[in-house]
């Protein structure tokens, strides 16, 4: 593999061997871990004052930041938290989550939701 480096107004052409190529792409591999543990051991949710305790083991899921700089947090996970009852409608692909007679509905396939039957 041969990479061509631009520095200072040279164009040098530098020689990778598959060595030099599997410690750069651990490298970067690594890198990219250390960063998506460490967003996520950044992002808190609390409810009520409380910490929502998120962890990859429970099949729930973690919050994350995506590509678009949003923030994502698990649903199921964070409104059984907050005394919801969540469940899932398969054939419309709809979280849906109630609490003290409100009903929250989230269509998978759309980017709206429905607060007590109204799209937001």
């Amino acid at each position: 593999m041969c990479v061509r480096l631009l520095w200072k107004g040279q164009v040098n052409q530098v020689l990778f061997n598959s060595l030099t190529k599997k410690k750069i792409v651990l490298s970067i591999i690594a890198l990219l871990a250390a960063t998506s543990i460490s967003a996520f051991a950044d992002i808190n949710i609390k409810v009520n004052g409380e910490n929502v305790p998120f962890s990859s083991a429970d099949n729930y899921g973690v919050p994350f930041v995506d590509e678009n700089n949003r923030t994502l947090v698990p649903f199921r996970k964070t409104l059984e938290f907050a005394g919801a009852t969540v469940g899932w409608n398969a054939e419309s692909k709809t979280a849906i989550a109630e609490k003290n007679g409100i009903k929250v509905e989230v269509p998978m396939v759309k980017s709206t939701y429905l607060l007590m039957g109204q799209n937001k």
